[in-house]
C-alpha cells in the first residue's frame, strides 16, 4: 500500500522500511497536513534563528571554559587530580565535536544571510578549533547527502561495526588517520589540492596558545586534557555519532561493510540535554535534516511538529531511538557477528 496515499493515522510501521533519507524530494510534493496545507508551502517559510544559533556556539565555548576552570579546581592526592585530568579530556572532547557541529550549519549557508559572511565566521569560530574549513568540508557533505546507504558515501564511518576494536582504534587516532586520508583524496578529485587549508594557522595558533599557556602557568593538567580532548575524544565522540545516526541494526554481520550498499538508513533522537549536545545542532533530529537539508537547525522542531500531521508520521516514529539504547543494541548485534 502507498504510505501517501494513506490518512495520516493509518500508514502502518511497516510502511517506514524505507526511510526517504535519500530520496525524500520524490514525496515532499504530494504531502500535505491533516488541514491541507502543503508541505512545499510551509517549508519556504522557515528562516534561521541566527540568534539561537550563535547562542549554540558560544554556549558551547563556555561550556570548554567550564572544563578548564573545574580541572584548575581540583585538589587533592595525585590519583584525584589523575581522574579529574581524564574527565576533562572527555569533556574537552565532547565539546570540541559540540562545536563542530555548527559546521554542518554552514555548509548549508544557515549561520548568516551572507554567504561570504555565513563561511568566514564558520571559519573563524567553529570550524578552526577542529583544523578543518568549511568550503572543503561542504563538497564531503554533500556527497554524503547524494550517497548515504552507499561505499561511495564521504562521511562513513557507519560502515563499521561497532566494536571495541573499532572504538579503540578511533580513541587511539588510528581511524582519525584514515578519515583524513579519504577526505583528502575525495577534495583532490575535485581540484582542490588538499583538505588541509590556510586556515589551519588559526588552528594551530589556537591550541598551542592553549597549551603553550598552560604550560608557562605551570598547569600541565590544563595542557594534557586539552591535547588529549583535541586529538583523541573529539574524533571518539565524533565518529560514534556517525554510526548511531546512520547505521541499521539489521544488516550486523550481514554484508561486507566497506564492499556492498548498506541501504540509506536515518534516525531521529531525543530533546534532552545529552541528545540536544551529543546531537547539536539539529543533529538530533537528523533524519529531518536529511529529508529538508537547507532548513536551520533552530526550525528542525517546526518541522517534526507539521510532518507528524502528515502520513510521514509512522516513518518519524519508526525511526526514533535514543543514543544510549542504540549503542547498546549495535553493540550486542555487533558481538554475536564476531
Amino acid at each position: 500500500m502507498n504510505l501517501l496515499s494513506q490518512h495520516p493515522g493509518q500508514a502502518n510501521q511497516s510502511d517506514a522500511g524505507d526511510d526517504y533519507s535519500r530520496n525524500f524530494h520524490r514525496i515532499r510534493g504530494s504531502l500535505r497536513d491533516s488541514s491541507g496545507r502543503t508541505y512545499a508551502e510551509f517549508v519556504g517559510n522557515l528562516r534561521p534563528n541566527y540568534l539561537r544559533v550563535w547562542f549554540d556556539i558560544f554556549s558551547g565555548y563556555f561550556a570548554l571554559i567550564l572544563t578548564l576552570a573545574a580541572l584548575v579546581s581540583v585538589n587533592g592526592p595525585l590519583f584525584l587530580k589523575f581522574l579529574a585530568c581524564g574527565a576533562a579530556s572527555i569533556s574537552v572532547g565532547y565539546w570540541i565535536a559540540y562545536l563542530q557541529l555548527f559546521m554542518h550549519e554552514a555548509a548549508h549557508y544557515n549561520l548568516a544571510k551572507n554567504r561570504p559572511r555565513n563561511d568566514l565566521l564558520a571559519n573563524l569560530f567553529v570550524c578552526a578549533i577542529g583544523a578543518q574549513e568549511v568550503s572543503r568540508y561542504r563538497s564531503i557533505h554533500f556527497q554524503h547527502h547524494r550517497a548515504l546507504g552507499t561505499t561511495a558515501d564521504t562521511e562513513n564511518s557507519y560502515l563499521n561495526a561497532l566494536t571495541f576494536r573499532f572504538l579503540a582504534e578511533v580513541l587511539f587516532g588510528i581511524r582519525s588517520f584514515r578519515v583524513f586520508r579519504h577526505r583528502n583524496q575525495t577534495v583532490q578529485k575535485e581540484g582542490t589540492r588538499s583538505y588541509l587549508s590556510p586556515w589551519l594557522i588559526e588552528t594551530i595558533l589556537i591550541h598551542a596558545g592553549i597549551i603553550l599557556g598552560a604550560v608557562y602557568l605551570a598547569r600541565i593538567e590544563l595542557a594534557v586534557s586539552w591535547l588529549a580532548g583535541w586529538l583523541l575524544a573529539f574524533p571518539f565522540w565524533g565518529t560514534l555519532r556517525n554510526i548511531l545516526e546512520h547505521r541499521s541494526e539489521a544488516i550486523v554481520g550481514e554484508i561486507d561493510d566497506f564492499c556492498e550498499d548498506h541501504g540509506p538508513f536515518t534516525r531521529i533522537f531525543g530533546n534532552d540535554p545529552i541528545s540536544s549536545t551529543f546531537g547539536g545542532a539539529g543533529f538530533n533530529r537528523h533524519l529531518l535534516h536529511h529529508w529538508e537539508p537547507q532548513v536551520s537547525y533552530t526550525r528542525l522542531p517546526d518541522l517534526e511538529i507539521f510532518l507528524m500531521h502528515t502520513a510521514m508520521r509512522n516513518v518519524v516514529n519508526a525511526r526514533r531511538s535514543s543514543y544510549y539504547r542504540c549503542f547498546v543494541t549495535l553493540l550486542k548485534r555487533a558481538a554475536t557477528r564476531a
